[in-house]
C-alpha cells in the first residue's frame, strides 16, 4: 500500500509540473487566445519594466535589461555571431490584419531584421523591406505581417491561413565589432488601431542654464505610443509645434531669458492617432543664454507659422477620404519593379508603400504599352482611390 501511495504522489507531481510548465509557456509567449482592447487584438505586449518575459538568447547572444530606454528599461541583445539575436516563441493563427510593432536601437545593426516562422508553411517569413535603424537613434517600426514573404521565393505574399511558432530578430556578422539591438515598447497585434493615446499627464517644466527640460508621464495607449508632440507659444503668441520627442522628456535651448513659454503635449501612437493635449503648463526662463551659441531658425521652421493653417485645412478636408499609413510613389518606369518601394518601406519606418511607374514614351517597349495605356490607367484609378 506504502508503495502504491508512493508512486500516486510521484505521478501526482510530475502532473502538477507539466502543467505548470505549461502556464509558463502561456505566460511567456504570445497568446493563442488575444485579449480584444479597443479594437485591436493584443497577442503580445512587453515594455520590458518588468523583465525580459517571453524573450530568449538566439545562438551565441545573450538578453539584458538596460536603462538606455523609451521609459523604465529596454532589452538589450548582443550578438556575438552572425544570425544570433532574441526568440519569442508564439502561437498565432493566420496573417490577415497582423501587425509587429516596437522602437529599436541598433549599435553596428544597420536594420530590424527579423524571421517569423510559419509552422503550416514549414518556412520562414519575412518583409520585403527592413526597417532602417540609424545608428545609435530610436527609430520606430512598424511590419504589416500579412506583405510578409516566404523565405522559399521572393515573390508573391504569404498566405492568409498561417500558424506562426516563433518571432526571431537576427543580427549581422560582427566582425570584431560590437553588435547590439536594443527593444522597448514591443507589441504584436492584429487589426486597425483607430484608438488615439489617452491625455499625457504629469507634465512639468524645469529651467536650467542648458533651457527649459519638460519631463511627462508615458501615455497610456491600447497598443503604445510611438512619439510625443510637443507645442510650445511663447508669451501671449500663438502655439507652434517645435519638436518630437521619442522618449517622455524634452529640452528645449532655444529659449531667452526673461520669457515667459507655455507648452503642451500630445501623445501619437504607431498608427498616427493623435491624442488629446495634455494640460499647460507655463514657465519663465531665468538663466542668460550662452554666450558661444547662436540661434538659428531652419527654414521650415520659420515657414512653420506660414503653412501650419493651410495645412490644417488639408488635413480637415481629406478626413474620411484618405487610405491612412499608405505611401504611393510616382515616377518613371522603374519605379515600380525595381527595390524603390521597398528601400522607401525600410526609411519610413512604419508605412505601406505602393510604387507606381509611368511609361516612358521614347522606349519601344514602352511605347506598345502606351498605346494600350494599361499602366497609366491603373496609376489614376490607385490614386483615385487613395484619396477617395
Amino acid at each position: 500500500m506504502k508503495n502504491i501511495w508512493q508512486k500516486f504522489n510521484k505521478l501526482l507531481s510530475g502532473c502538477l509540473l507539466l502543467v505548470l510548465i505549461s502556464l509558463l509557456g502561456a505566460c511567456n509567449g504570445a497568446q493563442s487566445n488575444p485579449q480584444k482592447k479597443e479594437g485591436v487584438l493584443l497577442y503580445f505586449k512587453n515594455n520590458f519594466d518588468q523583465g525580459k518575459i517571453g524573450f530568449n538568447p538566439s545562438k551565441k547572444a545573450s538578453l539584458l535589461l538596460t536603462q538606455d530606454a523609451i521609459s523604465g528599461k529596454a532589452l538589450e541583445i548582443v550578438c556575438r555571431q552572425k544570425w544570433a539575436g532574441a526568440a519569442l516563441k508564439v502561437h498565432i493563427s493566420g496573417s490577415k490584419a497582423l501587425k509587429i510593432a516596437f522602437m529599436a536601437k541598433g549599435i553596428n545593426f544597420k536594420r530590424a531584421t527579423l524571421n517569423f516562422f510559419d509552422q503550416k508553411a514549414y518556412d520562414n517569413t519575412t518583409p520585403y523591406g527592413y526597417r532602417f535603424l540609424p545608428e545609435k537613434e530610436w527609430t520606430p517600426v512598424l511590419y504589416y505581417v500579412d506583405l510578409f514573404h516566404y523565405n522559399a521565393k521572393n515573390s508573391g505574399y504569404i498566405r492568409e491561413k498561417t500558424v506562426f511558432t516563433e518571432l526571431r530578430f537576427w543580427g549581422p556578422d560582427p566582425q570584431g565589432k560590437k553588435v547590439i539591438l536594443q527593444l522597448d515598447n514591443f507589441i504584436i497585434y492584429r487589426g486597425e488601431d483607430t484608438a488615439p493615446p489617452q491625455k499625457v499627464e504629469g507634465l512639468r517644466a524645469a529651467t536650467t542654464r542648458e533651457g527649459i527640460i519638460l519631463s511627462w508621464h508615458p501615455a497610456q495607449d491600447n497598443v503604445f505610443p510611438m512619439v510625443y508632440i510637443i507645442s510650445r507659444a511663447e508669451g501671449a503668441g500663438d502655439y507652434i509645434k517645435i519638436a518630437e520627442s521619442y522618449r517622455p522628456k524634452y529640452k528645449d535651448k532655444d529659449v531667452k531669458p526673461g520669457i515667459t513659454y507655455h507648452y503642451r503635449v500630445l501623445a501619437c501612437d504607431f498608427q498616427n492617432n493623435l491624442g488629446p493635449w495634455s494640460e499647460v503648463i507655463s514657465i519663465t526662463h531665468r538663466f542668460p543664454a550662452p554666450a558661444q551659441r547662436e540661434n538659428r531658425e531652419s527654414i521650415y521652421e520659420s515657414d512653420r507659422k506660414s503653412y501650419a493653417n493651410h495645412l490644417r485645412k488639408v488635413h480637415a478636408f481629406g478626413k474620411g477620404r484618405v487610405d491612412k499609413g499608405l505611401v504611393v510613389l510616382f515616377g518613371d518606369s522603374l519605379t515600380g519593379p525595381t527595390l524603390y518601394p521597398r528601400l522607401v518601406a525600410g526609411a519610413l519606418g512604419i508605412y505601406r508603400v505602393k510604387a507606381y511607374g509611368f511609361c516612358r514614351a521614347n522606349h519601344g517597349f514602352w511605347k506598345a504599352q502606351s498605346r494600350k495605356n494599361s499602366g497609366q490607367r491603373k496609376a489614376r484609378v490607385s490614386l483615385n482611390n487613395v484619396w477617395h
